[in-house]
Formats: C-alpha cells, sequence, structure tokens
C-alpha cells in the first residue's frame, strides 16, 4: 500500500476543517453533530486540482455518510444530497454543475468504473 504524502494529507485536513467549519459542524443532510464526515461530493479523484476546494465537500454524519438507508454511498443518497443542495445552497450547486459540465471533468468522469448511468440521461 502506497503511503500519503504529507502535504496531500495536510491538505485533505486543512480541507476536512474547513468543509465542517462552513456547515457550522452540522451534518447537511439531518442535522446530526454527531461523528461528522468531510465528504467530496463526487470521488476525490475526479475533481483533480479542486479537491481541495471546499465548495466540493459537504458535511456529513457517518450515518449519512456509510451506513444509513439513504447514506450518499448507496445510490439515492447522492440524488438527495444534490436536490438538498440545489435548493438551500444553490451557489454551491451551481459552482459544482459548472465542474461537472467542463470537458476536463467529463472525460474523467467516464472513465470512473463506479459509474454505471449514462451522462446524457442526467437532469443537471
Amino acid at each position: 500500500m502506497r503511503k500519503k504524502n504529507t502535504s496531500t494529507r495536510t491538505k485533505l485536513l486543512n480541507w476536512s476543517k474547513a468543509v465542517r467549519e462552513r456547515d457550522k459542524n452540522q451534518c447537511f443532510l439531518c442535522g446530526s453533530t454527531w461523528k461528522l464526515n468531510a465528504h467530496h461530493i463526487l470521488p476525490k479523484r475526479m475533481w483533480g486540482a479542486y479537491k481541495y476546494e471546499p465548495r466540493v465537500g459537504i458535511t456529513l454524519c457517518c450515518k449519512c455518510h456509510s451506513f444509513g438507508k439513504f447514506s450518499v454511498h448507496r445510490g439515492a443518497g447522492d440524488m438527495l444530497l444534490f436536490e438538498k443542495l440545489k435548493k438551500e445552497r444553490p451557489e454551491q450547486y451551481e459552482y459544482l454543475l459548472e465542474l461537472i459540465k467542463s470537458e476536463k471533468f467529463l472525460r474523467e468522469f467516464k472513465k470512473d468504473e463506479q459509474w454505471d448511468e449514462p451522462l446524457d440521461e442526467l437532469d443537471w
């Protein structure tokens, strides 16, 4: 297993802290303040230089992040997250859409083996 570069780890820790502080140390989906994680809205490998930008992240509790029925790592959770962003944080939602629609991002997105839905069928 490859050891993470210290500066990369520091950047991720700083990013995580900035995301959680921006979100007032509350889960964006349920409001919990218990066991919080800063979550990259799409996999960080796809964000390139933007992966340390707090606007590509959101604070989630461990239940909403990984374990709950609607966790963002289990299908429907991602769509719920985007819908809530669209309603409650339109500036962040628009920023994400701008990045997602960029050619560089789309090329990376199409390479992602975990993605199983055709991009042109998404209603951004």
